[in-house]
């Protein structure tokens, strides 16, 4: 049994992601492993309405969904891309029975702990020294779940 997409619809996706991260220091993922990421049959990925504004990327296992990414091109943001990607993420969790949302987030990105506070997530845990900001220099992430039940 095939647990994989074609990876050949996901450039789309790609660009997306590579224009909403391209003035970062870092890279997530390149092409190939993001495209691989992708085509996995338990993710579901949500595209902003207008072309290369934002990407949120989730897994759903079990009755859980996990966001993966969410990235909002910088001059698209505070226009509502974020709020639309989630909305579209409750939605499509909702098809698929799960339960509960959970993500993590760098406990100095005020701009995102306010979105998904907004959204209705609530702070859950702390992961110590989660991301790697640079080389020598580590920060937490708050844990945070909405739950549908």
């Amino acid at each position: 049994m095939n647990n994989k997409k074609n990876i050949n619809f996901y450039d789309n996706e790609y660009s997306i992601y590579f224009s909403a991260t391209r003035n970062r220091s870092y890279k997530v993922w390149d092409k190939i492993e993001f495209l691989e990421l992708l085509s996995q049959k338990s993710i579901i990925s949500v595209i902003a309405p207008h072309p290369n504004q934002g990407i949120l990327v989730a897994r759903n296992l079990f009755s859980t969904t996990d966001i993966i990414l969410l990235e909002v091109k910088e001059n698209s943001r505070r226009k509502g891309i974020g709020s639309f990607l989630l909305g579209e993420l409750f939605r499509k969790s909702l098809i698929v029975c799960s339960d509960k949302i959970i993500l993590e987030v760098a406990i100095n990105n005020y701009p995102a702990i306010s979105l998904y506070t907004k959204a209705g997530f609530e702070k859950t845990g702390i992961r110590k020294n989660y991301y790697n900001i640079c080389k020598d220099k580590k920060v937490d992430a708050i844990v945070m779940t909405k739950s549908f039940s």
